[in-house]
């Protein structure tokens, strides 16, 4: 008999036990909460700045560049040509590298805040679990009832 109670009392507490669960598609959350579209176009913006430095600095090497078409280039205008490249290629490397950096740094802060507002989410809509399983492979399947993605992203995006 008390072998039978413990099983009832297992099954009870099963039935009871309310968790809620959910799961987001993480990368759907990334392309529309609005942030992501504020980080997106301060990277592309950058990007067109960084296109059009360029650009004007190498019109200027190119200028330089002129004087050997014509022949009449000295020693020391060679050097300064020479010079001149080195420093384009330089701060090209630079500034790709700076961007590169920066992309970085916005995804990780995004990353970080889409993190917090799904935990906050969770907490004030009394989730036990919430899963990401495009990134994560946490699971294969889940009811479509279970998709809070679109409830998260509306969350996020009243975050302004």
């Amino acid at each position: 008999m008390p072998k039978f109670f413990w099983i009832v009392l297992v099954i009870i507490s099963i039935a009871c036990n309310k968790n809620k669960t959910g799961y987001v598609n993480i990368t759907e959350i990334y392309n529309k909460i609005e942030l992501a579209d504020v980080y997106r176009n301060n990277i592309t913006n950058y990007e067109s700045k960084i296109q059009m430095y360029l650009a004007k600095e190498k019109q200027k090497v190119d200028s330089l560049k002129s004087i050997i078409a014509l022949d009449k280039a000295t020693q020391n205008q060679l050097k300064s040509i020479y010079q001149a490249q080195i420093a384009l290629d330089s701060l090209e490397i630079k500034l790709v590298k700076a961007l590169k950096d920066s992309t970085i740094f916005l995804n990780q802060d995004i990353e970080q805040k889409v993190n917090n507002w799904v935990y906050e989410y969770g907490k004030i809509n009394n989730y036990q679990y919430i899963f990401s399983p495009l990134n994560t492979n946490t699971f294969m399947y889940a009811d479509s009832v279970l998709d809070i993605t679109q409830p998260v992203i509306d969350f996020i995006n009243a975050k302004k």
